[in-house]
């Protein structure tokens, strides 16, 4: 890949070729492990740290059926087995309204974003059948490390337990791994980085992880599968100068100490409609961490495609501030060009005899 640098501080004005060895120095990600930044933060950690996250949890959207929520990171889906009193979902909402409410999908704690949830049997039982049969859309955003190959793909790989002791990290491969499918889609290119969308045709535990793990383009900040977190100085292009000569950075946060994985959107068949054939569609904002990570993403890293295949230009010193309107724009255009073709959830249920 053959990237341009335009105005930059050390290598001078104009254009000129940045190579896989300038590339993996910008990267800068050698020094995680002498920190103790190779090992996950604990939830309950990661909330003692961001306060923003214990009462980031913000309704969507709210009807006589369902409640659609914007999960914080650090949050849980449903009570933690050990640790019943750990922030959850579940019990907040039984709170907030009063009522029962029904889980229809889960997140890991780390990945904040739209959870839904059924206000009604009857709509947890339909809603249940159509992410059962693959009858909705789950669109993710997740920055990884790396560019893919090729600018959409499909991963088709089995998942299994890592072993019979850390029976909740997985790996790919093994006789007794469950199927799984993974499709992705190249948004924005950075240089060392890249913003996907990804949607999981199955719903495995961790499935997103360990298949991006698996192609080599781990999820940024997601320790567990061997993502690194990202430094804001490290973004900028002087700091592999410095670095050569010796001089060390001062001691910072990182922007994002959790995988940067978010449920971006949701499309699914419309309960009032008899044939389910109209969609009802979320969108949940972007987190704290996110924003400021992309936005710095944008500044330092963004590469606008060149003319050739495989080539384009390292813009350094652009702005943006306005990350919403980016991820708007994006999403538009996501929800009108999907990566596979929706299941009839009619014909699923003629075809079950639930209907």
């Amino acid at each position: 890949m053959s990237i341009g640098w335009s105005d930059d501080p050390v290598l001078g004005e104009g254009f000129g070729e940045v190579d896989s060895r300038l590339a993996d120095a910008l990267g800068d990600r050698s020094e995680d492990s002498g920190r103790g930044l190779s090992q996950p933060v604990a939830k309950e950690e990661f909330l003692r740290r961001h306060p923003w996250a214990r009462k980031g949890v913000q309704v969507l959207d709210s009807s006589d059926w369902w409640l659609v929520v914007n999960k914080p990171p650090g949050w849980l889906t449903i009570p933690d087995r050990w640790v019943p009193t750990h922030p959850n979902l579940y019990q907040w909402l039984k709170k907030q309204y009063g009522e029962e409410v029904y889980v229809v999908h889960r997140l890991d704690w780390e990945v904040s974003g739209i959870n839904l949830f059924a206000r009604t049997r009857a709509v947890h039982r339909l809603w249940n059948i159509a992410f059962q049969y693959r009858c909705v859309r789950k669109v993710y955003l997740a920055l990884v490390e790396g560019t893919p190959e090729e600018p959409e793909g499909k991963i088709e790989l089995r998942l299994t337990a890592l072993s019979k002791r850390k029976r909740n990290v997985y790996k790919v491969g093994g006789k007794e791994g469950k199927p799984a499918v993974t499709y992705y889609r190249l948004l924005r290119r950075y240089l060392g980085y890249s913003l996907l969308q990804v949607e999981p045709l199955t719903g495995r535990t961790h499935q997103i992880r360990v298949h991006l793990k698996a192609i080599g383009l781990p999820v940024v900040g997601d320790r567990t599968y061997g993502g690194h977190v990202i430094f804001a100085r490290r973004l900028k292009p002087g700091r592999w100068y410095t670095k050569r000569r010796g001089i060390e950075a001062e001691e910072e946060k990182p922007l994002i100490e959790r995988a940067f994985l978010h449920a971006w959107l949701v499309g699914v068949p419309a309960p009032d409609d008899p044939d389910y054939e109209r969609m009802v569609w979320w969108q949940a904002p972007l987190f704290k961490d996110l924003k400021v990570t992309l936005r710095y993403l944008e500044r330092y890293r963004r590469i606008e495609e060149g003319s050739g295949c495989g080539q384009g230009v390292l813009r350094v010193g652009g702005d943006l501030e306005d990350v919403d309107g980016l991820i708007e724009g994006l999403a538009d255009w996501v929800r009108a060009h999907p990566l596979y073709e929706l299941r009839s959830l009619k014909r699923v249920l003629k075809d079950e005899g639930a209907g």
